[in-house]
């Protein structure tokens, strides 16, 4: 059995709070990623969150990279976004193949996604921790939070949902098997800059 995946955990768990699924079968949903999956035995975010739009969840994203905005200016826009942290030698490392390889995964996204027209709205902007109470108060939705994990060890995707009774409450997976509840207080002093949240709800 293929070890799974902490958006396999994610996912499994999304639809089984949201009365999809009977009960959380990640080991399900691995396969059916995989099978979704470009790069054999690898799960993308993206590929997850088009399976929860096709099982009939409705989200909004909000990434830092705006993919429309590449397609149209390429090298220019690519250089805009990692100005802060560009480094000389990485020059070498733009060639027009590796930007014609770019836009490509940035047009096939955009033709995923944007068949899911309503159900699926992004804004394009540097994504804070505010963003979290904030989307989980206007949608009343789970808000699944993806970063670039520092220490290998913790996972990098996750998920929050708000109470009825007003309270947060934050999961992580662990070891692959289970969820970790996370306090408030605790997911702020772990917060990462983060490549990406998304305000997942019923349709």
């Amino acid at each position: 059995m293929t070890a799974v995946g902490c958006l396999s955990l994610v996912a499994a768990n999304l639809l089984w709070m949201y009365h999809l699924t009977d009960r959380p079968e990640p080991e399900d949903v691995q396969f059916a990623l995989e099978r979704r999956s470009q790069v054999p035995g690898e799960v993308t975010t993206s590929t997850m969150l088009l399976y929860l739009l096709e099982r009939g969840l409705r989200m909004h994203h909000i990434y830092p990279f705006d993919d429309r905005r590449f397609i149209a200016e390429g090298e220019a826009y690519y250089r805009e976004f990692y100005a802060d942290e560009w480094e000389p030698d990485w020059d070498k490392y733009l060639t027009p193949k590796l930007l014609e390889e770019l836009r490509q995964e940035c047009e096939a996204h955009r033709v995923k996604f944007d068949q899911y027209g309503e159900v699926s709205t992004e804004e394009n902007r540097p994504v804070t921790y505010s963003d979290i109470p904030a989307l989980l108060q206007r949608q009343g939705a789970v808000v699944l939070y993806s970063a670039t994990a520092v220490e290998p060890a913790r996972a990098s995707h996750g998920f929050a949902y708000g109470t009825n009774d007003g309270e947060l409450k934050v999961y992580w997976p662990h070891r692959g098997t289970s969820l970790l509840a996370y306090t408030p207080d605790e997911f702020t002093e772990y917060w990462l800059p983060s490549d990406g949240v998304t305000a997942i709800w019923e349709a």
